[in-house]
Formats: C-alpha cells, sequence, structure tokens
C-alpha cells in the first residue's frame, strides 16, 4: 500500500477539523500519515486518537461545497479588478516581508494573470485559481519569497472575501488589508 503526508488543521473559522488541501494557508496544521487511499476494511489505517473514526464520518458528513463563480465583467470592471489585485498582492507581500520592487512587478503579473484567465471565461475560483497559478510558473520567485501557488490562492481568497464569501484560513490581517482597500475605494468613489 503507497503511503503519503496529508496535513490535518483545524479551521478557526468552523471550529472543526478538516483534511486540508492548501496546507501552506493553515495557520494551526500537524502532519499525518495515511494510506493514499482509504477503504472501510480490515487493512483500513488505525489511529490510536481515534483519528480513522473522525475521517470516515467526516467522509459520510461533508456536503460538497457549491461553486464559487463571479459574473461576466465589462471591460471597465476588468480593469478595476486587476488594479486591486495588482495592489492587494503588493501590499500582502509588503506587509509580510517588507517592500519590495519584485512585490510590485508580481502583483502586476497577477493582475495580468487574472486578466487571461477571464478573458478566457475563467469564472469559477476553482479553475481561476489553476489558470492563475500556471499563468505564474514564469515569474521570477527568488526575491518575494512566495511562489505561483501561494499567490494565486491569495488572488481567489481576496476575491471570495471581497464578495461576502467566507473564506477558511484567513488571518485578521487579511480582513484588517481588505476593509482598507474597501474604505479607500469607497473614499475615491
Amino acid at each position: 500500500m503507497a503511503w503519503r503526508v496529508v496535513h490535518l488543521r483545524t479551521c478557526t473559522l468552523q471550529h472543526n477539523t478538516k483534511l486540508c488541501a492548501r496546507p501552506a494557508h493553515c495557520a494551526s496544521q500537524q502532519a499525518l500519515t495515511l494510506p493514499c487511499t482509504i477503504h472501510r476494511s480490515a487493512s483500513c489505517w488505525r489511529s490510536p486518537s481515534g483519528f480513522q473514526q473522525m475521517l470516515t464520518a467526516s467522509r459520510d458528513d461533508v456536503q460538497p461545497v457549491a461553486d464559487v463563480t463571479m459574473a461576466p465583467a465589462s471591460a471597465a470592471d476588468l480593469d478595476c479588478d486587476c488594479n486591486w489585485i495588482a495592489n492587494m498582492i503588493r501590499t500582502w507581500l509588503d506587509e509580510e516581508w517588507a517592500p519590495l520592487e519584485a512585490h510590485q512587478q508580481l502583483g502586476q503579473a497577477a493582475a495580468n494573470a487574472y486578466r487571461k484567465c477571464r478573458k478566457e471565461g475563467q469564472e469559477d475560483m476553482g479553475s481561476l485559481v489553476l489558470g492563475l497559478a500556471s499563468e505564474l510558473l514564469t515569474f521570477n520567485y527568488r526575491e518575494t519569497f512566495t511562489d505561483a501557488f501561494e499567490v494565486s490562492n491569495k488572488v481567489v481568497e481576496m476575491l471570495m472575501m471581497r464578495s461576502g464569501v467566507e473564506v477558511c484560513c484567513t488571518t485578521s490581517a487579511d480582513k484588517a488589508r481588505l476593509e482598507r482597500f474597501s474604505s479607500q475605494g469607497s473614499q475615491q468613489g
């Protein structure tokens, strides 16, 4: 049987434990070794702390997450979104690390990738995060302390938060940054 490492995290927003598809974005996580395929059989992995029961129960009780989609955007709305994304990514990285020119360049690259994905008709967040990551793979991340997948996840998280969707594993800094940008936008408009 093949084994892999799966990260278990506690979701602070929903106050429950789930398997995390994005362990780098979770504040509280621990590695847990599980078989690649989990079956209800005698050969199934056993845990002294009862994780198998939790995994079996959660697998049966989990409802599919509804697709989160974006409405088609006009050219003006797309320009506005791209400008917002470029500034949010730059600000996020500047606040996380230190202000760098590379952060501004990465913000602009994320905005350009977003524009391309949206023009190709990608409107659901799942396709968007994969499309953004694919487009951002060519960026030189040496000075940014991040990667294409972290940036694409952050873009989608911020878009969802801005749309009022509850997003798991975000920080108070993410919420404060979004509120700060929202208030600046309403003061300008």
